[in-house]
């Protein structure tokens, strides 16, 4: 018994002491040489200058090294930006790879690959194509990027894995069922910022005597009055320079209050993304509307009888009528029942969708929102 015990011992020591050999991070740089054109080049058969210098940079072979070596470090990422002068076109654009040591976005305008491990380190005595993972990522919009791969290759691929292994049949199984309806609804929450439409976010520039004013009156714990700039308060050069500032405020919240969409163009997402947005957008500028800036701006044209500025402030931007505009067509769009529809599988779940969206359409009467555009968004 002692016999066995030893020879167990004895055993356990020699696998400790049998370590793996790391693959070495030559090896990998030629696979990233090798398969990064190919995903990122038009001609793959030509590996680009400005790759292969990357690849033999010291800061390049560090990152490989302690991703091939260390447990803790599970991905990097090779991105290439191609920088175009005006007549150029995307082959003869001059190229410039980078690599990180994390994955990262940087910029729309940048294609990447990622590489990430399949194990805690990469064994030399295996393929390395066997041991890592890869996934690319093109040009454009990030959520056009991860909504084409869950919708088009996760969902379907987890789909079809719990259907032919009978997982979603089996009694007490609801977890299979669980994480394909979060997947239905990331798909459907990357789609929703894809689909957004962009409201600028504009700034409101603060002339820097009547900021001061307002952080002097702060310190002291008080309301900033007129008062508080002195003679400036009936200097014409200071006024014509804040009714000059206030021209510019109401150019740029303009941006935004004369946003609309064609109804006839884009999705029914579209639609209701973009008055949902347009309504948080308008009431973070009326919250800036209401400053203590921007309100001894007015106060000290008032005082110096600027009064055309202070009115056409308030009528020019638009912003009245806007907010009127959302507050009358949101009680439409919040909580519109489109999501169950998009994310339905089966046609029991389709006709009840449909149901509850037709039904939620009755509250159009309680509103202004034209007839025409309802069409658009029920089509």
């Amino acid at each position: 018994m002692a016999d066995v015990e030893s020879r167990t011992a004895d055993s356990a020591v020699d696998a400790a002491a049998v370590e793996i050999q790391v693959a070495d991070s030559s090896v990998v740089t030629k696979y990233i040489e090798q398969l990064v054109p190919v995903l990122l080049e038009d001609n793959s058969a030509v590996v680009p200058i400005e790759l292969k210098t990357l690849l033999s940079s010291k800061n390049c072979l560090s990152i490989v090294k302690k991703f091939a070596s260390d447990p803790n470090t599970k991905g990097f990422l090779i991105s290439r930006t191609i920088i175009k002068e005006d007549d150029d076109d995307e082959q003869s654009g001059k190229r410039h790879y980078s690599i990180h040591p994390d994955v990262t976005f940087s910029s729309p305008k940048q294609s990447c690959v990622t590489f990430m491990k399949r194990g805690d380190v990469l064994e030399a005595d295996k393929p390395i194509n066997s041991q890592i993972r890869i996934l690319n990522f093109t040009e454009g919009s990030p959520y056009e990027n991860l909504h084409s791969y869950v919708a088009n290759a996760i969902s379907p691929f987890f789909k079809s894995y719990i259907r032919v292994t009978g997982k979603a049949d089996r009694d007490g199984d609801k977890m299979a069922a669980s994480v394909e309806k979060k997947i239905v609804e990331l798909e459907m929450g990357l789609l929703h910022l894809q689909q957004n439409i962009d409201i600028p976010e504009i700034t409101l520039t603060i002339n820097p005597a009547v900021q001061a004013a307002v952080a002097q009156a702060k310190s002291e714990q008080r309301t900033p009055r007129v008062g508080d700039l002195g003679d400036r308060v009936d200097d014409s050069s200071f006024l014509n320079i804040l009714q000059n500032g206030v021209n510019r405020w109401i150019r740029e919240i303009q941006k935004v209050t004369k946003l609309n969409r064609d109804p006839s163009s884009g999705t029914a997402l579209q639609e209701i993304s973009f008055w949902l947005n347009l309504e948080r957008a308008l009431l973070r500028i009326q919250e800036k509307r209401e400053g203590v800036e921007i309100l001894l701006t007015l106060d000290i044209l008032k005082h110096g009888k600027r009064f055309l500025a202070t009115l056409s402030f308030d009528t020019d931007t638009g912003l009245k009528q806007a907010l009127a505009t959302v507050n009358d067509y949101n009680p439409l769009m919040k909580d519109f029942p489109l999501n169950d529809l998009l994310a339905s599988t089966e046609l029991e779940k389709i006709k009840q969708s449909l149901v509850a969206i037709f039904t939620h359409l009755r509250k159009i009467r309680n509103t202004k929102y034209p007839i025409s555009r309802c069409f658009r968004l029920v089509e």
